[in-house]
């Protein structure tokens, strides 16, 4: 009997030090949240949002899912049918929803302030700034803005597409047919003059448009640089950021699901702080989530500590035995760890 008792204390005791090793690896997060799965193959509700001039839909899926693959099916579908819908409807682009707007809050926001233009600052962000955060474990994406996004812009002429019996729509859809892998989330406007190409995932400075067929009303096939003129530049502004007369870009950094932000929050801030800045750039912390965070496990740590000080308190006025407090204490703590 006293064999198997000792075997049980030391199989605890094993487990308590395996959960106390365990703790650097739990996620720690202001807000619990989880992101919505999807599959092409599971569907298991469809809604829809239809407004002025645009419209949603939004399907829920059952779980265990690749997100990369549903998202990569969900384009092919689209791809498919944006042939069949009406003249002037821009090309749709696809996101992942999450369950919770709070889940989906940026851990960290900065503002790079400089004196340039906003599209020389947003430059300078994508190539110095975003590959620094980029390369840490846990960072899920990092969204610049501030800057007008750059766009491939095809100027075309109407009377040539109509004499070759083509639409400003064949060449919409013969775009997307053929760079859906390199601009992956595309969006296409139509301004009745030239189409905008943009990428919504990734930079998009790389577009050869000599590969890209279209065949007229005779059924001869014209390469697209023999009909549009293509032009890589900024889109046009619908907003203008400044502080204290600088113009300035917002980086919002988000983290993986599983992330411990804390820790994240912290190697981001000391990787930053490490970065040499170009003169007159400056890069400020706007917000950071993890402060609440912090200040929340503070008020866990002091309630829990002082209930368990009282729990202590009365056992030891009711019992009056060191020995017996002894194990209680050892108890309490080794099963903490169990439990992490």
């Amino acid at each position: 009997m006293k064999t198997r008792a000792f075997s049980i204390i030391v199989v605890f005791v094993a487990l308590a030090i395996l959960g106390c090793a365990l703790i650097p690896r739990l996620a720690v997060k202001l807000m619990p949240s989880r992101t919505l799965p999807s599959r092409i193959g599971g569907i298991r509700e469809i809604k829809s949002t239809s407004t002025s001039g645009g419209g949603s839909i939004t399907i829920g899926f059952d779980s265990h899912t690749d997100m990369q693959q549903a998202r990569f099916e969900a384009s092919t579908l689209i791809r498919q049918a944006w042939p069949e819908l009406p003249d002037g409807v821009s090309y749709p682009s696809i996101s992942t929803a999450r369950s919770s707007r709070q889940s989906a809050r940026p851990i960290l926001s900065y503002t790079i302030n400089a004196p340039g233009v906003p599209a020389a600052i947003m430059q300078y962000a994508e190539e110095n700034i975003r590959p620094v955060i980029g390369r840490i474990q846990g960072v899920n994406r990092i969204a610049l803005s501030g800057a007008s996004p750059m766009e491939w812009r095809l100027t075309y002429d109407s009377n040539q597409l109509r004499a070759l019996g083509l639409t400003s729509t064949d060449i919409a859809t013969a775009v997307a047919e053929h760079n859906v892998s390199q601009f992956y989330g595309m969006t296409l406007t139509d301004s009745g003059t030239w189409i905008a190409v943009r990428s919504t995932n990734g930079d998009s400075r790389e577009f050869d448009i000599k590969g890209i067929y279209l065949t007229g009303a005779d059924s001869v096939a014209v390469r697209l640089d023999r009909l549009v003129t293509a032009g890589y530049v900024p889109s046009r502004p619908t907003g203008h950021y400044r502080i204290n007369g600088l113009n300035s870009i917002y980086c919002n950094i988000y983290a993986d699901e599983d992330a411990n932000q804390l820790e994240l929050a912290a190697k981001i801030k000391a990787a930053l702080a490490d970065m040499s800045l170009p003169p007159n750039y400056a890069l400020t912390l706007k917000s950071d989530a993890t402060e609440n965070i912090a200040a929340e496990l503070d008020k866990i740590y002091l309630r829990s500590g002082l209930t368990l000080l009282i729990l202590l308190i009365f056992i030891a006025l009711v019992t009056l035995n060191a020995r017996y407090m002894l194990v209680i204490i050892i108890s309490l703590t080794l099963s903490r760890f169990l439990s992490p």
